[in-house]
């Protein structure tokens, strides 16, 4: 599935917690009215988990507001590609506006183990549900070549 990297700063020190380096990362390159603004900051891309079972793999994504129509899901050489395209539509005047609606792409590389042809997805309750399942370990065994 998609590899973690470790988060680590400019000096190579690693940083015990990433998002609040992110946060000072963002004060110290960003104007003081970008912050306030939330301007030049992507609340759209949906976060990810991902469990590995025995004979499957779980990928689970936020998508609250989001409809199952809203939603592509694609498989391109062994690449899983999640996106959306969600826009406001309405005249209303905001006093506060913090939901935010855009575009957002999450591409993973499937490990050889995922039988593709057996890929199934859920909606529910806000949160996409995928189900990669493996395939036999026949399948996976390895294979003595001889030569002629």
């Amino acid at each position: 599935m998609a590899t973690a990297t470790n988060c680590r700063t400019n000096r190579s020190r690693p940083v015990a917690f990433p998002h609040f380096g992110n946060i000072i990362n963002e004060l110290m390159n960003t104007s003081v009215g970008d912050v306030i603004t939330h301007k030049n900051v992507d609340y759209t891309t949906p976060l990810i988990n991902v469990v590995e079972y025995d004979d499957n793999y779980t990928l689970e994504m936020i998508a609250p507001g989001l409809s199952k129509s809203d939603i592509n899901i694609s498989l391109d050489k062994n690449v899983l590609t999640i996106s959306s395209e969600k826009k406001y539509e309405g005249q209303q005047k905001f006093k506060v506006r913090e939901f935010k609606y855009g575009v957002f792409k999450r591409s993973f590389k499937l490990p050889a183990t995922v039988d593709t042809e057996k890929i199934s997805a859920a909606m529910e309750s806000g949160i996409l549900k995928l189900t990669l399942s493996k395939k036999d370990k026949a399948v996976l065994a390895a294979k003595k070549i001889t030569i002629k």
